[in-house]
This record gives structure tokens, sequence and C-alpha cells, in this order.
């Protein structure tokens, strides 16, 4: 029908203006700042990512969080998937158990480390947080009763949150710093970090 013919002509028409706008505020150089809105909805701020066809720095005002972080993604073999996870939890484990006898947490703290799922029972109305492995994923997975569930991925050495690069360790340690009153650091575990080019953490 006409009618929709000229309602494609319309969108590609503006699809246009709009690219080139994004191209002159994407250009090397250029200075100014661009708040979109991310909406998934049916809304043409979603497409603008797609209409910017260089990579700068004002392209992340485009691009959700996710984008940002999941194409950095590794893929591993079961055999070093199991080896970092299994390496994870262990020293997660370890370094809870050390908390608890720490005198820092409250009379009720509880760790249980069960095949691959770790569970810490913080005490006193402080809730669960729960930490396993999922294998099908190549994942961490991560319950708290803080922050809700997250999935870790192991992206350039250390478990992150592809949704916003966040890692599994930082998040523990302001969690329990914020719980317990004071510092309380899981960075030092072993891929809680990000791997340099000198890494070799696969």
């Amino acid at each position: 029908p006409e009618c929709v013919i000229m309602k494609i002509l319309i969108t590609c028409a503006r699809l246009t203006v709009w690219r080139r706008s994004l191209h002159k505020l994407c250009s090397p150089g250029s200075v100014g700042v661009l708040h979109v809105k991310y909406s998934k909805g049916p809304c043409w701020e979603r497409h603008f990512a797609l209409l910017c066809n260089h990579r700068t720095p004002i392209q992340s005002a485009f691009l959700t969080p996710k984008h940002l972080y999941s194409s950095e993604v590794k893929e591993l073999d079961e055999i070093t998937y199991q080896r970092i996870a299994d390496a994870t939890l262990d020293e997660l484990a370890e370094f809870f158990e050390n908390l608890g006898d720490s005198g820092l947490c409250h009379r009720d703290f509880d760790v249980n480390f069960t095949g691959d799922v770790l569970t810490v029972r913080v005490g006193g109305g402080g809730g669960v947080y729960v930490v396993n492995k999922q294998t099908p994923n190549k994942q961490i997975w991560l319950s708290s009763p803080k922050s809700g569930p997250k999935r870790y991925d192991i992206i350039r050495g250390c478990w992150r949150y592809s949704h916003d690069g966040s890692t599994l360790h930082d998040l523990l340690s302001r969690e329990f710093s914020a719980g317990l009153g004071t510092s309380v650091d899981f960075s030092t575990l072993e891929h809680s970090r990000i791997a340099t080019d000198e890494d070799s953490w696969a």
C-alpha cells in the first residue's frame, strides 16, 4: 500500500538525518555531552548505536552497558572453566570462614560449602549469600540479599557482570564492608582483578 511505502521513506529520511548528526557528534575532537535515555520499548533512541559506525568515547552514550562488556566474554573449554571456578569457590569459602573467625561478624554467621554451592548466612538480619557454579553457561552465579541475583562470566581474567562490568569480588567487598562497618577486601583473591597482557590466567 502507498501509505506503507510513504512511512518507510519517511523513516529512512529520518534515520539518514540522525546518522549524519551522530557522525558529527562522534567525530574525533568533537566536544560535548549527549544524554540519551535507553528504553527497551519501540523508540528511536535504541537505534542510535547502530547508526554510528565507528567507536569513540561518546559512543558509550548510545550503548547499554551489556553491549560494552559482553563482547569480551572469553570462551573457555570445560577443563579450564572447572579449574577457575573451583579455585574461585575454594578461595571464597576459605575467606568467609576466616572472616567468621575474625570476631567481626554476627554470632549467627555461618558458612556452608557443599558441592558447587557456597552459602553464607550473615546473621543478624543480614540475609543469605549464595555463590554457585553454573557449568552449562560456564558462569558463576551470585544471589545477594542486598543487590539481588547476578551472573558472572570470565572477562579478562576475572569474574565480571557483563551488564555493567562490575566484578564479583568488588561487589562482595563493598557489601560486606558496608554490612560490617569495616574494610573487607576480596581483591587479593585469585581471579578478582582484570588480567594484564602479561598475566597467564586461562
